[in-house]
């Protein structure tokens, strides 16, 4: 958002010479704009990550499915069952972590 901010506030006068041609024409050829965004010039190309910047990222978990949420449900009714077997089921609790259920529903409906 930081660099898309510093884009806007640099080229303003560009986007308001579109915006009063726009009102005047209603519609822009590929000369009128190479005319007006000639002083436009490409960025270079930013890293995959380049940090988040004032922004602090979020702790939520990824959202579930319903039909992760489903292998969830059942995984956790299978291991209460199971409760001497070393299966689904971790050292803290036999609770499956969100990524644990995709990888074991993914194993099970290929095999």
């Amino acid at each position: 958002h930081d660099e898309a901010w510093e884009i806007l506030v640099e080229y303003r006068d560009v986007l308001d010479n579109m915006v009063l041609e726009l009102m005047e024409k209603e519609t822009l050829s590929q000369k009128d704009l190479e005319r007006i965004c000639a002083r436009v010039g490409k960025r270079k190309p930013l890293a995959p990550y380049n940090g988040f910047g004032k922004r602090k990222p979020s702790n939520a978990p990824p959202v579930l499915t319903p039909a992760e949420r489903e292998a969830l449900a059942k995984a956790g009714e299978a291991g209460a069952g199971r409760s001497g077997e070393s299966g689904n089921s971790t050292s803290e609790g036999g609770n499956l972590s969100a990524e644990q259920s995709r990888v074991n529903t993914s194993d099970q409906s290929e095999g």
